[in-house]
């Protein structure tokens, strides 16, 4: 039986279930593809956005815009290790795995025995500078005795090619999670989340963008445990989420936009119940209360909104990662929302919604 005590809330953050026995992934394995796995859909989309960041990357953009497609590179790069293919050396290309630019030397991105894509096996799933786009955008130089250049792409233009290409890879992502022979599930529903996350920022950058961290792989977990953590997870935030909507200090808007986190969280919750005695698991009922403090202003309550979600984040990230296979697709549904969610209140962008930090 997991522990009961949650506690929310307070100056020094947010202490959900401790995730105990998480430890660095060995680095070593197979080195990385130098091209898409047919057999993996989920290489193929990740492909096809590497080459609309590249796009965006060469447009007009904002200055907003343009450090936020850069950042994004950066994260890219680390998609491409994370599920075993080489990082692209240059915006538009592949690195060559047998003496070109080279994916991480330390052996991280090894492939899943299964055939499937598996997650960082080094843990870090940071192979390349954070933040780093790749080589430098400038256009290719026109016709020989040429003294001109082509033009950037349209920035409007590429914003939207961009936007539909996040939208299919988070779908094709969320597609290779939900699929039951996907060795590590956690790693595409993450990446899902980021793509659905990255997209409602692309046109008015506003949120603080996580810089790069290392990650780990969540520890082990029976599927009983995984159904009970991911409820009291569900069950602290709504009760965190309740406390903070007490505030007399929150605007109209805010009680509103608290009013819809807290319908989440409750669905969540009664799906997660219902799911988990669909399967015969008898989870423990909600403690009566949890220990939280209490915002003591407005700021506070709202800043306490993005806390408590974010705390949960790992939480239900390794649910998903260790749980019954019915428990995927709500809880990457979750991640996504809760990645796009987070920053409205003030959180971070989230490079791996859902993994937990070293």
């Amino acid at each position: 039986m997991l522990s009961r005590r949650l506690l929310l809330g307070g100056a020094a953050g947010v202490a959900l279930t401790a995730l105990g026995g998480c430890g660095v992934l060995e680095p070593g394995g197979a080195p990385p593809a130098s091209a898409p796995n047919p057999s993996v859909p989920g290489h193929a989309a990740l492909a096809a956005l590497r080459i609309r960041l590249d796009a965006a990357a060469s447009a007009d953009l904002t200055a907003a815009q343009t450090d936020l497609i850069a950042w994004a590179h950066g994260v890219n790069d680390e998609q491409h290790a994370a599920t075993s293919l080489a990082v692209p050396s240059a915006r538009g290309t592949t690195a060559d795995p047998s003496g070109g630019a080279s994916a991480d030397p330390s052996g991280r991105a090894s492939a899943d025995p299964s055939g499937r894509a598996s997650a960082d096996p080094s843990g870090a799933a940071s192979a390349g500078p954070a933040g780093t786009p790749g080589a430098s955008g400038d256009p290719a130089a026109g016709p020989a005795g040429s003294t001109t250049t082509p033009s950037a792409p349209d920035a409007a233009k590429a914003l939207a090619a961009l936007e539909d290409a996040l939208d299919e890879a988070s779908a094709a992502f969320t597609a290779q999670a939900l699929d039951a022979s996907t060795a590590r599930p956690l790693t595409w529903a993450s990446m899902a989340a980021w793509c659905a996350a990255l997209r409602t920022q692309l046109p008015r950058p506003s949120a603080t963008r996580e810089p790069a961290r290392g990650v780990l792989r969540p520890a082990p977990q029976s599927a009983g445990e995984a159904f009970q953590a991911a409820l009291d997870a569900a069950n602290a935030a709504l009760y965190g989420l309740q406390v903070a909507a007490g505030h007399p200090g929150l605007s109209a808007e805010n009680r509103a936009r608290l009013a819809a986190r807290m319908t989440f969280w409750t669905n969540l919750r009664d799906t997660l119940d219902a799911l988990a005695r669909a399967t015969s698991a008898t989870p423990s009922p909600a403690p009566p209360w949890f220990e939280v403090a209490r915002p003591a202003s407005a700021e506070e309550a709202i800043a306490m909104v993005a806390r408590l979600q974010a705390a949960a984040l790992p939480i239900l990230g390794r649910s998903l990662a260790h749980g019954d296979h019915a428990l995927r697709q709500p809880l990457a549904a979750a991640l996504a929302d809760l990645a796009v969610d987070i920053p409205r209140w003030g959180g971070l962008l989230e490079r791996w919604p859902g993994l937990p930090s070293t």
